[in-house]
């Protein structure tokens, strides 16, 4: 799972994409000291992300055509060449778009072939074999702990979707999360079920770092939620030494102070411009994208991004509100919107990440 350091004049040159953005409002004068010598900060890749049903279609879509828009996600130096792919750890219930496979839908009986994640990730690897791969969960099978998201029946269900990945694909999981958006589904996180979890993952020799947080932050469903990840660890060190990764959602490029005082990554694990034109024209450039990146990484100090969704292929466009049809967002997005977000991705990463020191 390698991480990256962008450029001194990579990061400058972001900051001055952001601060001279048609859109943003008049700054005072002020001073920048460039120095070349600095490696910059660690900048741990942008991504995208496969949960709640979301890329069910594109197993089904023919060849070329399918391979041609697996190669425009995760090529390197091609498209968007992804860094980072996230996949849902399926748990057989609705997960916003539809529902995705469990590996153990009934207790004691695995299945690692079902789904189509599996599919995805080996061809997002094929691709890019250095490929950053995390999972998270969105729900569970009712067996598991009896809906008790924070039982050992949870644990034993992560750490055996990690092993059998291993096992069954031949596929190392990099990070895993706890569940998603653990407000937005009313439940309180068991901190001392995270350190449990990370301390059976540790005993079963896997070498998976823990993601905690994965709760939206912005003005989004609903808005400004606290951080009480960032609380927990600072009231608990066994707990902070266990954290690898503090994700948020929706951030917006605001991150509080005392979040970056555990000397771990602060990534934006789910993002999108919800609260813009998702390919909207400002100024004459396609902006959406290329602010939340910078916002997220110069003044967030968020090391990583993962959009969802990966793809936009599931059922049922009928459904599909004309306000989102307008924007040209679905269910085809035109040639120029492709051209102009891909452009955006390879600006952001593509002089930092091929180059970049380890």
């Amino acid at each position: 799972m390698p991480r990256f350091r962008l450029p001194a004049v990579l990061a400058t040159s972001l900051t001055a994409v952001l601060i001279s953005s048609p859109s943003a409002p008049a700054e005072p004068p002020f001073s920048l000291t460039i120095d070349g010598r600095d490696t910059g900060k660690v900048f741990d890749g942008i991504g995208a992300q496969s949960s709640g049903g979301t890329s069910r279609l594109l197993y089904d879509y023919p060849e070329p055509q399918r391979g041609q828009v697996l190669d425009y996600l995760f090529k390197p130096g091609y498209g968007a060449s992804l860094q980072h792919l996230k996949v849902e750890i399926g748990g057989e219930g609705n997960a916003s778009n539809g529902s995705e496979a469990s590996h153990e839908p009934r207790r004691g009986e695995t299945d690692f072939d079902a789904g189509y994640e599996w599919w995805l990730i080996a061809e997002a690897k094929k691709r890019n074999p250095d490929l950053t791969v995390s999972a998270l969960e969105w729900g569970v099978p009712g067996w598991v702990g009896g809906g008790d998201y924070w039982s050992q029946d949870n644990i034993d269900y992560i750490v055996g979707y990690l092993t059998g990945a291993k096992r069954h694909h031949g596929v190392d999981i990099d990070y895993v999360g706890t569940v998603n958006e653990p407000r937005i589904i009313k439940q309180t996180v068991d901190w001392d079920w995270v350190k449990r979890l990370d301390a059976a993952i540790t005993s079963n020799g896997l070498d998976v770092e823990l993601i905690v947080g994965d709760d939206p932050r912005r003005g989004c469903c609903p808005s400004y939620l606290p951080w009480d990840d960032v609380d927990a660890m600072a009231a608990d060190p066994e707990l902070a030494e266990a954290v690898d990764v503090i994700g948020s959602h929706y951030a917006g490029g605001v991150v509080p102070a005392r979040a970056h005082e555990f000397g771990v990554p602060v990534w934006s694990s789910e993002d999108g411009p919800w609260t813009d034109e998702w390919n909207g024209v400002v100024g004459g450039s396609y902006t959406a994208f290329g602010s939340m990146y910078n916002q997220n990484y110069v003044t967030g100090r968020m090391s990583a991004t993962i959009v969802w969704n990966l793809v936009t292929s599931y059922y049922d466009w009928s459904e599909i509100s004309e306000e989102w049809k307008a924007r040209l967002a679905f269910p085809v997005v035109p040639e120029s919107a492709l051209r102009a977000t891909l452009g955006i991705l390879d600006r952001t990463v593509r002089r930092g990440y091929p180059n970049a020191a380890a």
